[in-house]
């Protein structure tokens, strides 16, 4: 593999422009809230025929107070704007009422929609007591994977 060619300055320069784009992203996405960022790339502007979303960058409008729209619409959102897979963050949806995994199961399907993995907290992850309940979920919705997102004790 050959040396790469950009320096320290350039890659902290295009790093700075890479997050001034996404910033910029949120200012003038279609959908209003913390999920402009995410919600708002188009399909013929993704890079990866299999792109990807961590649902947690959309939480709001899945489970938020009083902006919440629900697993169904966010869904159908996703996969409009061209996403083809999910990383989950919790499988509830606040006001828009119970869900089942077998629900969300079926709206990913009817979806062309995906589940890559999910992050759960460390406790539910390493206590036994739990981990069984979240190794099911992530099992009904085919998620080949399961990890946290929380520092390791000590």
């Amino acid at each position: 593999m050959g040396k790469s060619s950009i320096g320290r300055r350039g890659f902290l320069g295009l790093a700075g422009g890479t997050a001034l784009g996404v910033a910029s992203t949120a200012a003038i996405g279609p959908l209003a809230g913390s999920a402009n960022a995410a919600m708002g790339v188009a399909a013929p502007d993704t890079p990866s025929p299999k792109l990807g979303l961590q649902l947690y960058s959309v939480r709001d409008k899945v489970s938020g107070n009083g902006t919440a729209i629900g697993f169904a619409a966010v869904f159908e959102e996703l996969a409009r704007i061209g996403f083809k897979e999910l990383e989950f963050a919790g499988y509830t949806q606040g006001a828009v009422g119970p869900i089942t995994p077998a629900q969300i199961k079926s709206l990913m399907d009817a979806n062309g929609l995906n589940g890559i993995g999910s992050h759960i907290s460390w406790n539910a992850l390493t206590n036994p007591a739990q981990n069984d309940a979240q190794f099911a979920i992530a099992k009904e919705l085919a998620l080949p994977y399961i990890g946290t997102a929380n520092d390791f004790p000590g």
